[in-house]
């Protein structure tokens, strides 16, 4: 039997009864979409913005790109104990952003933290540390100092960012990933995603839409992160932003096999396929019910779109 997507997504829509308008309106944010698309070539990063969504601090980011950060992390290491708190603050700063870090990996987040600045997702402060390696010094200012009193240039410079309020929003609401699973399966072929439209634009909305009777315990409706159809294939997407444990996705399981069911009794020929987004799933262990793509793990662009093609139908 030929299944017809159009009339299973207008089956689907019955059952749709809301979405979150602070999500839905940063879905739609033309900057958050440059931050996500940004990010998507630069999946590494996602081990910093896990980092300060634990615990938001400044972002630094080091100038010039073609440094060793093992040379630089000693060197720093052996002028903090002479200079002033407040730089050592600054460098210890620096030195937790990319603890646990090798230089490839804190290259590669460099540049992406260059890159959103230049895109304006990240706002400068004034304030910035040079670096004469001639001498040996330090220097913590606002000004745009070039040249050290010794004459020679400054070979580094370390400037601290700030995320801008929608980022912080959408870190704070757990929607980026969403967002980044969101703009990622738009560059699949032959999937359509199942969004939620919006009057009177007759825009979609496509994140944490929620959905009746396919709640658990005593709430009798549940919300869905994602929702998509390839070919015979229901696709359920969970996403946790987290070190990912069975707990975590316990709920997601039973509310997508409700709706699931609901619409493989008028649909007999209909699949299913569930997928976890999650920064961590070293505790997660795949079973039949579900695959799992592990950002923490993933390292380029390329291997980021082979994996999801992989857990695709």
């Amino acid at each position: 039997m030929i299944l017809s997507t159009e009339e299973i997504i207008e089956y689907i829509r019955e059952y749709q009864l809301s979405y979150d308008a602070r999500k839905a309106r940063l879905e739609k944010d033309r900057r958050v979409r440059r931050f996500i698309n940004l990010l998507i070539n630069y999946p590494r990063a996602f081990r910093i913005l896990y980092k300060w969504k634990n615990n938001p601090k400044p972002l630094i980011i080091i100038e010039p790109e073609d440094f060793s950060y093992k040379d630089i992390k000693l060197r720093l290491l052996g002028k903090i104990r002479k200079n002033y708190h407040f730089i050592r603050d600054f460098v210890y700063l620096l030195l937790n952003q990319y603890e646990g870090m090798d230089d490839t990996e804190t290259s590669n987040i460099n540049r992406f933290l260059k890159e959103a600045l230049g895109a304006g997702l990240l706002e400068p402060k004034e304030e910035a540390l040079f670096y004469c390696l001639q001498c040996n010094r330090l220097l913590l200012t606002e000004s745009s100092e070039e040249t050290c009193v010794c004459k020679n240039r400054f070979d580094f410079k370390f400037l601290m960012t700030f995320f801008p309020d929608y980022i912080k929003e959408e870190m704070s609401l757990n929607h980026l990933l969403e967002n980044f699973a969101l703009h990622l399966l738009k560059k699949i072929k032959g999937l359509r995603l199942i969004g939620k439209k919006l009057e009177p634009q007759e825009e979609e909305v496509y994140t944490s839409i929620q959905y009746a009777g396919i709640g658990t315990g005593e709430k009798e409706n549940a919300e869905l992160d994602l929702l998509a159809i390839k070919r015979n294939f229901l696709i359920f997407i969970e996403c946790k932003f987290n070190e990912t444990t069975l707990s975590d996705i316990n709920e997601f399981l039973e509310t997508s096999n409700k709706l699931y069911w609901r619409v493989k009794e008028k649909y007999p020929s209909i699949e299913k396929k569930k997928i976890i987004f999650s920064y961590d799933a070293s505790k997660l262990t795949p079973i039949s019910d579900f695959s799992v793509i592990s950002l923490k793990d993933i390292t380029d662009y390329e291997d980021l779109i082979r994996k999801v093609r992989s857990e695709l139908p």
